[in-house]
């Protein structure tokens, strides 16, 4: 209903925030125990390939959802 909009975008927002906020606490816990595991560096390195690897995974989830069309584009400068 349009008189609780204001509600449900402050529980979005609030949602968000605490998904952003648990995100950087995660990245950090990782970063911390590679760079441990790894006597010191590769922290960064192991973070960002994770987060590499969870894109890639996220692209190929979504791929099958993309709109197919059939028609060929024409040469450039060309309208049809």
């Amino acid at each position: 209903p349009e008189d609780r909009a204001g509600l449900a975008l402050g529980a979005w927002g609030a949602v968000q925030a605490s998904a952003g906020g648990l995100a950087l606490a995660l990245g950090g816990v990782l970063r911390d125990a590679f760079d441990w595991l790894s006597a010191g560096s590769g922290g960064y390195t192991a973070v960002y390939g994770l987060e590499l690897v969870l894109l890639l995974l996220t692209l190929r989830t979504l791929w099958p959802l993309l709109p197919r069309t059939t028609a060929s584009p024409g040469p450039i400068g060309h309208n049809a």
